[in-house]
């Protein structure tokens, strides 16, 4: 996938912005141009991520003069995996792309580097499976071990 084995802009601006909903207070819902100043990501870009978002009912928007966003369920129940398959709107963190560009990679037709490349990414993926947004929020079991 293409965002692996780094993270794409797209997916380091929402988990930013998914720490600063994940630290709101109650009901308490955010401007997207004070979401987009705290979390230091491009407003425009933003709404559109945040579209994308909404549509996966992690975050929920609420226009007019006492709108704004806030997370659309609790920071506990958002895994990592999800606010990126939300960016993907194709279950993107599932999928793996060819190691070498050249194709999908999958164990019926593995390029060259596929099964080394599989065993490369599994410990990002069980991360992001692992990890969620309550956890970024307060740095739980984020330390780095060794």
């Amino acid at each position: 996938m293409s965002m692996l084995p780094g993270l794409t802009h797209s997916a380091r601006y929402a988990l930013s912005a998914m720490v600063v909903l994940g630290r709101l207070e109650g009901t308490e819902r955010i401007s997207v141009v004070e979401l987009a100043t705290r979390a230091a990501v491009p407003d425009a870009f933003l709404s559109k991520l945040l579209r994308h978002l909404g549509r996966h009912g992690i975050v929920e928007g609420l226009k007019g003069h006492h709108g704004g966003y806030r997370l659309g369920r609790s920071a506990s129940e958002i895994k990592l995996v999800d606010v990126l398959n939300a960016l993907d709107d194709h279950e993107g963190a599932e999928q793996l792309e060819c190691a070498l560009g050249a194709r999908p990679c999958n164990p019926g037709q593995p390029c060259a580097l596929h099964h080394r490349w599989q065993a490369a990414i599994n410990p990002m993926m069980e991360l992001l499976h692992d990890l969620t947004v309550e956890q970024l929020v307060h740095n739980d079991g984020l330390e780095q071990s060794g």
